[in-house]
């Protein structure tokens, strides 16, 4: 289990600001492929979509391509060997949360779950999670922020006890979401937040026991190492 690396989760986490459901099912090399065959279209459609003209993980097209052959060249067993399943994406009904699951299984056995990956998406488009990251200041819960907690907890009836033994992963809101699920469940593992947002002094308190059993599976990064990240990636191509 655990078997991603730091720069592939927040390869993930950039991915997920796609809507992933049209590639419910199928290999992360196939949303790769597909998207880099009209890259154009993916990036406005993104866009056009709940973003608000922004684009998709404040990247452009040109960016996206970058990032996109340079895992597709360098780290295509990674692409060929997680499955997307479980991705949630409903910015049609106002519910702006997103999360998607990435699944490893055994190339013996496809029945048998090698490792589990959760990522979350950031805020986006202009629905409630922007107002819930300024309330989240002076609160400890949310039914916006627990939803993170609610979508792992699904997860068990999908993979056993594979489930108690996640890696999550997000940027910005997608690694506050991260965070929390991790603190408030014991399904994960492993939580790396990409700018992960903080908590309340009223949630750290409450949950201060939890932080410290916890304190060595919470990784935070920052964004320069992503930055760090797309520079490698565009010398390497």
């Amino acid at each position: 289990m655990n078997d991603l690396t730091n720069e592939q989760l927040i390869f993930l986490d950039n991915l997920i600001y796609f809507d992933l459901r049209q590639f419910k099912g199928e290999r992360i090399v196939t949303a790769v492929e597909t998207i880099l065959s009209d890259p154009e279209s993916f990036v406005v459609k993104a866009m056009n979509t709940a973003n608000y003209g922004k684009m998709p993980a404040s990247m452009t097209k040109e960016e996206w391509e970058v990032l996109l052959t340079a895992f597709l060249e360098n780290d295509r067993d990674f692409l060929e060997s997680y499955t997307i399943e479980h991705p949630t994406n409903d910015y049609e009904s106002d519910d702006y949360f997103c999360a998607s699951t990435f699944v490893k299984y055994s190339e013996e056995d496809n029945s048998v779950v090698e490792d589990i990956a959760v990522i979350f998406r950031g805020t986006f488009g202009n629905g409630p999670e922007w107002s819930d990251n300024i309330l989240n200041g002076n609160r400890v819960w949310s039914y916006e922020t627990d939803k993170s907690v609610l979508y792992i907890q699904g997860l068990k009836e999908c993979y056993g006890d594979a489930a108690n033994h996640l890696t999550v992963s997000g940027h910005s809101k997608g690694g506050n979401r991260a965070q929390y699920a991790t603190i408030l469940t014991d399904q994960v593992d492993r939580c790396v937040s990409l700018d992960g947002q903080g908590f309340s002094s009223e949630f750290l308190e409450l949950y201060a026991e939890e932080i410290e059993q916890k304190n060595e599976i919470l990784i935070p990064l920052s964004m320069k190492v992503l930055k760090c990240v797309k520079v490698c990636l565009m010398q390497a191509i």
